[in-house]
């Protein structure tokens, strides 16, 4: 599927819990958008939410890396929260 979707277009994925088969996948990804005269740096995990809220260790992952925006998949629940820096 990721190699379909990059015909099209760049992707950046990071591996999920059951992908066997993405050896190749990073388990996490830090990612860097500019533009607008501005930089956006991103985290990017599988799994980042416990129920509701944000996990600990992604919260201080993110801190560490200069995150201000995370992006997970695994929840399948979409989730919209802010974190102290």
């Amino acid at each position: 599927m990721l190699n379909q979707l990059g015909a099209i277009a760049p992707v950046l994925a990071v591996r999920g819990n059951i992908d066997t088969r993405a050896e190749g996948l990073p388990d996490v990804l830090v990612v860097d958008v500019t533009g607008g005269g501005g930089k956006l740096r991103i985290l990017m995990v599988h799994i980042a939410v416990a129920g509701p809220r944000l996990r600990g260790e992604v919260a201080r992952l993110a801190r560490a890396e200069g995150a201000s925006l995370i992006v997970c998949g695994h929840s399948h629940v979409p989730s919209s929260d802010a974190i102290a820096t």
